[in-house]
């Protein structure tokens, strides 16, 4: 498991690669928290801009943040709905 603080820069560092429309949905105070938790983190973590998200070496922490502050800030009701059968449905397994 990682440490948290490097968590939070690994989510920053996949955020700071998205289109600014995608960041414009996610509060200031929301990146000032995860720059703050992200500051005692020396965690070297590097986007490869030729690859797609999904092959990149992202932790399984890094992405059920990501996932919670997609959920939160970028969703919408329809996507809301679905994302938490999904997590529903991994909780118990299926």
């Amino acid at each position: 498991m990682r440490e948290i603080s490097d968590v939070y820069k690994e989510a920053l560092t996949v955020l700071s690669n998205c289109d600014s429309d995608v960041i414009a949905k996610i509060p200031d105070k929301v990146f000032k928290a995860l720059n703050k938790l992200a500051a005692d983190s020396n965690l070297e973590f590097y986007i490869d801009s030729e690859k797609s998200l999904a092959e990149q070496d992202i932790s399984e922490e890094c992405k059920d943040l990501l996932s919670i502050i997609y959920y939160t800030y970028m969703s919408d009701k329809e996507e809301k709905k679905e994302i938490l059968s999904t997590w529903g449905k991994n909780e118990k397994g299926v």
